[in-house]
């Protein structure tokens, strides 16, 4: 009885070791995902409709405000550099030349790339910090060594477990504070787009009149960060943004701006900008390090810069249309 009851002891610890083993190794066990690819285009299809509606009423509303780009002051100096981080300098230039009170949709399509490319930056963000800040940098830099190294389901629970705490390490950005950089964006290609006004009053008069708007599409982009990052492990989910200039592929994006004449101008294979956000399934080769098999479920729409005609009126000055 006691050599037996000795075994049972036994036993017993050795479950309770296997079965400490076992908890550790669930957590990297892939798990059922929460959303499959046709929710995830759902969400990206809806964010693509609630950015354009309100960068068509925004353009609507302050097309008629703008004039021919006044004097070279300081503040129209710092808002043209901001919007060519943004937008390029191509799109900029366009901005301070196009007559926006006869056809704004050269605004409209400004605000669309813009809401674009910080939605993007939301979805693909850690913890909303500046997108160049250490932080971010360091949590990408190490999860792609890990995602290149590691099995799928390794690397994706690494993502899941360090999106967990960092958020309790970093406090929570407010909404507002990140809509404030959309609204910000904008003000400043008004600026350009030739609104002689003041940068703080122009964030008054669009907060006032669209934080309700841009507070959704945050709310809507966050939403995509936590069901990409935090509840899809089978794969991954990357929304697609195509920065300015970059060269056209029409196996990955799809060029809206398309009007089949073949007078293209200097730069018509370079993108001016990207008004509606793609997806892509990227799924690990299982056993080859390094090898993906990507899917292009989204391709995202852009607009050539060879879609927009120039018919010079002065010496100084020019005339765009879109072509239709």
């Amino acid at each position: 009885m006691e050599r037996t009851q000795e075994a049972l002891e036994q036993n017993k610890t050795l479950l309770d070791i296997r079965s400490s083993e076992l908890k550790v190794a669930q957590a990297f066990i892939s798990i059922s995902d929460r959303y499959a690819g046709a929710d995830i285009m759902k969400m990206i299809d809806d964010l693509n409709t609630e950015i354009h509606q309100t960068a068509s009423i925004m353009a609507d509303a302050f097309s008629p405000e703008l004039h021919a780009p006044g004097a070279a002051a300081e503040e129209v100096h710092e808002a043209v550099a901001h919007t060519e981080e943004i937008l390029g300098e191509c799109m900029t230039k366009m901005l301070q030349t196009f007559n926006h009170r006869e056809e704004n949709i050269l605004l409209q399509i400004a605000f669309q790339a813009s809401m674009c490319a910080f939605t993007e930056w939301i979805m693909d963000s850690w913890c909303y910090h500046d997108r160049d800040s250490e932080v971010e940098l360091v949590l990408q830099e190490t999860y792609e060594q890990m995602r290149e190294t590691e099995e799928q389901p390794v690397s994706a629970r690494w993502r899941i477990l360090t999106r967990k705490y960092v958020r309790q390490l970093y406090p929570t950005v407010e909404r507002p504070n990140l809509a404030y950089h959309i609204l910000a964006a904008c003000a400043n290609i008004l600026i350009v787009a030739g609104l002689h006004d003041s940068e703080l009053r122009l964030l008054d008069a669009l907060t006032a009149r669209f934080s309700d708007r841009l507070t959704m599409i945050v709310e809507r982009a966050i939403h995509l960060n936590n069901a990409i990052g935090d509840d899809v492990t089978s794969c991954e989910f990357v929304p697609i943004y195509c920065t300015p200039d970059v060269a056209f592929d029409p196996s990955t994006m799809e060029n809206t701006s398309d009007s089949g004449h073949s007078h293209f101008i200097e730069r018509e294979n370079k993108i001016l900008c990207t008004t509606d956000l793609g997806l892509l399934r990227a799924e690990k080769v299982q056993g080859e390090e390094g090898t993906w098999h990507n899917t292009i479920l989204l391709k995202p729409k852009i607009v050539m810069s060879a879609g927009l005609t120039a018919s010079p009126t002065s010496t100084d000055s020019a005339e765009w249309r879109i072509d239709d």
